[in-house]
């Protein structure tokens, strides 16, 4: 819908609601507010109720294999149990390592 569009809904819905409320009596019309408001507010409330904030918790438990951070409820089996071992990691190429360390336009973009 473009904007033209968006205005002509607009002015149309307004004249709508007045064509409907100019009808009303007193009482009409104040049910026919409350019942707008609360279907505005259900409308909200259920917005916020689709994006509730879940917490985890902190990431403090550390994994005794490896030294990884992991939340408690996180069921991890990291390196099956110690059963299976990395070899330690190389040092990066020196070209790479700037990426990483240097500030400025050369480096710190990873």
């Amino acid at each position: 819908m473009n904007d033209v569009e968006r205005q002509q809904f607009l002015e149309n819905r307004r004249n709508r609601y007045q064509e409907r409320r100019k009808d009303m009596n007193e009482g009409e019309r104040q049910q026919f507010l409350g019942n707008r408001r609360n279907r505005d507010h259900e409308r909200r409330n259920s917005n916020i109720m689709e994006h509730q904030i879940h917490y985890t918790g902190a990431m403090d438990v550390r994994c005794q294999f490896c030294g990884a951070l992991r939340f408690q409820s996180e069921q991890l089996n990291c390196f099956h149990n110690g059963k299976v071992s990395l070899p330690p990691l190389q040092e990066y190429p020196e070209n790479l390592r700037l990426l990483f360390d240097a500030d400025g336009a050369e480096g710190g973009f990873i």
